[in-house]
């Protein structure tokens, strides 16, 4: 997930992560968080750990961010193309990042196989990635 600590909505998104973290896990799904630091404010993993801590008590309700989380100076990039606006660092450009929080699928083959959404139809997309069978209704 490309996130950012100035980001309300992506604050908000780090349960959710969490969950389908612990939920399919063991399927192979493998959650990364890129940390987009605007202002370097967080630009050190004892920086990043006292935030995360700051929400356990919070939104997080307790629990630990398990996954891995990248943290990624901003950088103002262009995007390929003839986009007007600027990505925020080349790894969102790479990836056509406009929005946070932004989650992106990559196969098992490191091919992008697009984006996630929090939909029943995004959950079919994520369990087939992983080979697991389909759920009937």
């Amino acid at each position: 997930m490309f996130w950012g600590y100035w980001c309300h909505a992506c604050i908000a998104k780090i349960p959710r992560l969490i969950e389908l973290d612990n939920r399919y896990r063991e399927h192979g799904l493998q959650v990364l968080g890129l940390h987009i630091d605007a202002g370097k404010t967080i630009t050190s993993i004892s920086e990043y750990d006292e935030f995360a801590e700051s929400l356990k008590d919070g939104i997080l309700e307790g629990k630990n961010i398990k996954y891995p989380v990248a943290l990624i100076a901003e950088k103002p990039t262009p995007f390929r193309g003839n986009s007007m606006k600027d990505a925020t660092c080349r790894m969102a450009s790479d990836y056509g990042v406009i929005n946070y929080p932004t989650m992106i699928l990559i196969d098992r083959d490191g091919n992008v196989a697009g984006e996630f959404r929090d939909t029943p139809q995004g959950y079919a997309k994520l369990e087939a990635l992983l080979g697991m069978p389909e759920r009937k209704n």
